[in-house]
């Protein structure tokens, strides 16, 4: 729910961007070609008479998944109305091909809140669940019906699914809430992590007997992900009274127009490998020597930074708490900064890193010093 992948953007939607990852267009296709082959199964257990049903079973997979994809909107935006009535900042809510993610900035630490934010989106899936089952029952057209059945009933497993105790789905962030009251959040964190890479093991253990890759690739996801949130949780401890600007590594920065020869030679010049760039509509963007490797170097001349530039999910400001950027960094690995309106620099992911593998260290050495003692 706070990692920002890029990605098409298809609607904006209450100021939130609705952003398409292109791994979502693999996993649509997917379902097509499953719901496809399914769709004399479906059509037996709904009951209805299939000499009633008009369309080819592709045609009904295509419909099929283009409603579970209305449905996983409703449901991450669920997320987003919540957060935004508790006066969360949301930016955009990405589809990717195991998941929804949304772009917000931390949630406050008001009991319950995250609680509120996640339960709000099985509990979606599940309204939308009964929604359709009340459909079907009231129209008497067989093909609404069958629709109206099979969309519900995908509904109604996305709820349980997403239940499921486990970072990242939303009854991981559910449970360590609960757990959070009673253990702190570090602690509930630990919990759920163990939890969910358990849970994560029996899925991919299930998976490979099952030669079902989908249900393997969702186990490294959670798998990966609950790795992800404790390392997050516990860095927070560490990282708590320490500014952006503290850590953040002062360069110059490039207008959009910059040749990118200029920009190769400033990074030489610097030894940053991303530096970053105010953007005429005044957003600061980034541009990264990976990026610059892409383009041939006989071109650096002809092409300028505004073809290479890319967006970030966060500018903080140089006096913000590190810790509250540590979930946007993880994920991009790098974003600009700014101080006094005018941007500063770059904060990098490997420094953070660093800074909590030596504060660790220190406190590890304190500890043993009071033991002594």
């Amino acid at each position: 729910m706070s990692r920002t992948p890029t990605g098409l953007t298809i609607a904006k939607i209450r100021g939130v961007k609705l952003r398409v990852h292109f791994s979502l267009f693999f996993l649509l296709a997917y379902i097509v070609f499953v719901a496809s082959g399914q769709f004399p199964l479906i059509v037996g257990q709904s009951g209805i008479n299939p000499f009633m049903i008009y369309g080819s079973p592709v045609l009904w997979g295509v419909v099929f998944a283009l409603g579970l994809f209305l449905s996983v909107v409703l449901h991450e935006f669920g997320h987003v109305w919540v957060a935004q009535s508790m006066g969360v900042k949301v930016s955009g809510v990405t589809l990717m091909m195991l998941g929804g993610v949304s772009e917000m900035e931390k949630i406050p630490d008001q009991p319950f809140a995250e609680f509120k934010v996640a339960i709000v989106g099985p509990l979606v899936s599940f309204a939308i669940a009964g929604l359709l089952w009340a459909l079907g029952a009231m129209v008497s057209s067989p093909n609404t019906q069958l629709f109206a059945y099979w969309l519900s009933r995908a509904n109604f497993v996305l709820g349980i699914f997403n239940l499921l105790p486990a970072f990242p789905l939303d009854g991981g962030r559910v449970f360590r809430s609960l757990l959070a009251a009673r253990q702190g959040a570090v602690q509930a964190t630990a919990t759920t992590v163990s939890l969910a890479k358990g849970l994560a093991w029996a899925l991919g253990i299930l998976g490979f007997f099952q030669f079902n890759m989908i249900l393997m690739l969702i186990a490294v996801f959670i798998y990966s992900a609950a790795s992800s949130e404790l390392m997050i949780s516990e860095s927070r401890g560490l990282l708590h009274g320490i500014t952006v600007g503290d850590v953040g590594v002062r360069t110059p920065s490039l207008s959009e127009d910059t040749p990118l020869k200029e920009a190769a030679s400033l990074m030489f010049q610097t030894r940053s490998r991303v530096l970053p760039v105010r953007a005429a509509n005044g957003q600061p963007m980034l541009v990264s020597l990976k990026q610059l490797r892409r383009v041939p170097r006989d071109s650096w001349s002809e092409v300028s930074v505004k073809d290479l530039m890319i967006p970030c999910p966060l500018v903080p400001e140089s006096t913000a708490p590190l810790e509250d950027v540590l979930a946007e960094l993880a994920s991009v690995e790098f974003l600009p900064f700014v101080e006094g309106g005018a941007v500063a620099g770059v904060v990098r992911y490997q420094d953070l890193a660093d800074l909590v593998d030596f504060r660790s260290l220190d406190e590890g050495f304190s500890g043993k010093t009071k033991k002594a003692g």
